[in-house]
């Protein structure tokens, strides 16, 4: 049986076994933890945090502050999050499995407060990520700012219906790759991040000066050849991501016990990070799909709408207090009836005032358009940084850059 049918017996008139029977036994095939019958899972305090940076000292940094709050309670349509997630590994098995390019194409977004007003602004960047499995052509971003919209449009009008604005937020000006503020000013004590409503021009950044591509997958470095070689079976992935955390603890941070929160957010990080920002193979999306379908924590917010206007399950987990001060969680949208994943969400539970912010805020958001192997090339446009005359990537100026 495979996990589509997995789900679809989860909800099977009786006499078909029940969703928690199913979903263990499943676990259980695919090396996941076995759950004692009858016992709830725990649902951990609120926490919040942007999207896993290249390092784990950055991804650290990079979180998001705030404090404890009220648990939400579930949607009376929430789906469990084992038969989302099992739905969503058997999609990305079924994906093509090679291409010239790993090819993403997704939104960036963030609801930020206007400077001195009572109204939030959405502003959004449209982001195609090009990367090649060659280690002789170069890797590609490729933005083009979409304007900032007002969410209020009563307030907006009160406020003169003005086309730009200067916003506060916890993530400064992260969508433009660059600082908000200098210095130890405290936050809004700037001008705040300038935004007009007017989309930009179509531009293109190289990922390196060098060609060929490699990230990060906490302190550990990956090419597109490494990623094809990861486990792609749940165990064998979960394991990999433990030797992970292992070199985290050896690079200076504390120990991260296995059932610990700092330990799920860890794992939930990375498997994140494979299906959103990593060229993994589909063996490996699924795989990562199946490790979060045994992670405690992850727990079901119900039927939501994306910033796009789709429908799907969303499924949450916070941030743990070793990585950021509590104040909201992370939330996974995913379609059940095709099984993909429509967007990651930082959420607000708990407002912090000195960004003014509320609940349900979305802080930063990612839309995911698009998201496969091709043998499409990207269609660079005129405009492009880091580049040389004849617009393509400047040589190093050093021989280790």
């Amino acid at each position: 049986m495979n996990d589509l049918q997995s789900v679809r017996a989860l909800y099977d008139d009786p006499p078909a076994p029940s969703a928690r029977a199913v979903a263990a036994a499943r676990l259980r095939m695919t090396g996941g933890p076995r759950r004692v019958p009858g016992r709830r899972r725990r649902v951990l305090p609120f926490a919040l945090g942007l999207t896993a940076a290249a390092t784990a000292t950055a991804a650290t940094a990079a979180l998001l502050p705030g404090g404890d709050s009220a648990r939400p309670a579930p949607s009376p349509r929430a789906m469990p999050p084992e038969a989302v997630l099992l739905a969503a590994a058997t999609t990305a098995e079924r994906e093509p499995a090679s291409g010239r390019y790993w090819f993403s194409r997704r939104i960036l977004g963030s609801h930020s407060a206007v400077k001195d007003r009572d109204y939030l602004v959405d502003r959004r960047v449209e982001r195609e990520t090009w990367i090649p499995t060659s280690g002789r052509e170069h890797a590609w971003t490729i933005e083009r700012p979409l304007g900032g919209r007002p969410l209020d449009e009563a307030a907006w009008r009160r406020d003169g219906s003005p086309r730009s604005w200067r916003l506060i937020a916890r993530i400064g000006d992260a969508l433009n790759s660059g600082p908000t503020e200098t210095g130890n000013a405290p936050p809004g004590a700037g001008e705040g991040v300038p935004v007009s409503a007017e989309p930009g021009e179509r531009y293109a950044v190289p990922e390196s000066l060098r060609p060929g591509w490699f990230g990060h997958l906490g302190p550990v470095q990956v090419t597109p050849g490494s990623l094809r070689r990861l486990p792609g079976d749940p165990a064998g992935l979960r394991a990999y991501m433990e030797q992970v955390i292992r070199r985290m603890e050896k690079g200076g941070h504390r120990r991260f016990p296995v059932g610990g929160p700092e330990h799920g957010w860890l794992m939930y990080s990375f498997t994140l990070r494979l299906l959103t920002d990593l060229p993994a193979g589909p063996a490996v999306r699924a795989a990562a799909f199946r490790v979060l379908a045994t992670l405690p924590g992850v727990v079901s917010r119900g039927q939501v709408t994306d910033p796009r206007g789709r429908r799907g399950q969303a499924l949450a987990m916070r941030v743990p207090r070793y990585f950021a001060e509590p104040g909201g969680e992370r939330r996974i949208v995913v379609d059940p009836a095709t099984g993909r994943l429509l967007a990651v969400q930082d959420v607000v539970t708990q407002p912090d005032p000195r960004y003014r912010e509320r609940p349900g805020q979305l802080v930063l958001y990612s839309v995911i358009l698009e998201a496969r192997w091709t043998d499409a090339v990207p269609d660079l446009p005129k405009k492009r940084h880091m580049v040389d005359k004849d617009g393509n990537p400047r040589k190093p100026a050093c021989g280790r850059c």
